[in-house]
């Protein structure tokens, strides 16, 4: 689905036929300037005529020790604590191990096989990048990469992440993507399926709204954005932070139209064929019910939308990791393996920052 954008968390609730999401440095020194010169130098005397005493007749400057040592610190002067009233406290997050590894481990884990890695140029597509990613931590990176999953389910991360103050469910990295391939493609018209609270479709207009004013947004789900809040809501959370609704924004009135019903519904689709009919470049995101059966269904239904050069995007594939069962990753490799997938390639480059919650969703039509 969207840390950064309805979007990047699980959601598959049948009864709804809608997505929801699953639970699932030391001390500054000051600095000592020196006078490096000659170790001594003669001053010539002033005139005897002068009433002021003659100065000496030479005067050495005392040599600086060849070692540039700054003497330690004394030990006594510490810091002392900040009042705990003057201090945000971090989210009380649950950091249990994940295969093997603490919280802290993983993210160690994980800026090592991003710092190691080799960056494919955007303009290099289709190819996986030529990543360095041995073992961190005794973890390979697809290892490291399911432990972050892990955590970042656990603690419901993508019920914390705000864009413009309004709640959307997309990871960090994944935003990042999202935003290069909307001004890579720069598409008119952007169809979402799974609406959700409305902040995938708000961080998808307020994007579009730089490169084209006139660039529209339309987002399906079977119920309203108002109506999704409470499924994603932590307790306290808005009321701490100050959350927004999507529909409150002046971009939602200006780009985005809400289409009410199943995704794969023929009145749906004709509201779709009617919206692309007026679109120069198309592109789509199925980010609803991320069942094995639906997505098969959705692409199916939205692959002919898509313009040539633009991007249909499955999102949630990690649910087959995380589930250990078919759901959107499996439905994209069924659709891919059958006549209809033929004018679209998994588009691995656009992983380049290694984690993703949407792996081999990126299908590019040729």
């Amino acid at each position: 689905m969207l840390l950064l954008l309805g979007v990047g968390a699980a959601k598959d609730d049948p009864r709804r036929g809608t997505a929801v999401p699953h639970e699932n440095g030391s001390p500054g020194v000051r600095s000592t300037y020196r006078y490096v010169g000659p170790t001594s130098r003669t001053v010539p005397a002033h005139p005897t005529s002068h009433t002021f005493p003659a100065h000496p007749t030479s005067r050495t400057v005392p040599a600086y020790p060849t070692s540039r040592t700054v003497p330690a610190q004394p030990t006594s002067r510490t810091v002392p604590a900040q009042p705990t009233s003057h201090t945000v406290p971090a989210p009380r997050l649950q950091t249990s191990a994940y295969a093997g590894l603490s919280a802290g481990q993983v993210d160690g884990a994980y800026d090592g096989v991003l710092e190691k890695q080799y960056v494919v140029p955007t303009s290099s597509i289709i190819p996986a990048p030529r990543l360095q990613t041995g073992t961190y931590a005794g973890l390979s990176a697809g290892q490291v990469d399911g432990a972050y999953d892990g955590l970042f389910e656990k603690n419901r991360l993508w019920a914390r992440q705000r864009w413009m103050g309004v709640q959307c469910q997309q990871d960090p990295s994944d935003a990042w993507i999202l935003q290069e391939i909307l001004y890579d493609t720069q598409p008119d018209l952007l169809i979402e399926t799974g609406t959700q609270n409305g902040g995938g479709s708000l961080f998808y207009a307020s994007l579009m709204h730089m490169y084209n004013p006139q660039a529209r947004v339309l987002t399906i789900d079977v119920q309203p954005p108002h109506a999704s809040k409470p499924s994603y809501f932590i307790p306290g959370f808005c009321q701490r932070v100050g959350c927004r609704n999507a529909t409150d924004s002046p971009l939602w009135s200006q780009h985005v139209q809400y289409v009410q019903g199943k995704s794969t519904d023929e009145a749906v689709l004709a509201a779709v064929r009617g919206a692309v009919a007026q679109a120069r470049r198309v592109m789509v995101v199925l980010d609803s019910l991320h069942t094995f059966e639906n997505v098969v269904e959705e692409l199916r239904a939205y692959r002919g939308f898509v313009s040539r050069g633009c991007y249909l995007i499955v999102q949630d594939t990690k649910l087959d990791r995380l589930r250990h069962h078919p759901y959107a990753k499996a439905a994209v490799h069924e659709f891919m393996a059958s006549p209809a997938g033929g004018d679209y390639l998994i588009d691995r480059s656009r992983e380049y920052l290694i984690y993703s919650q949407h792996h081999d969703g990126f299908l590019l039509r040729r």
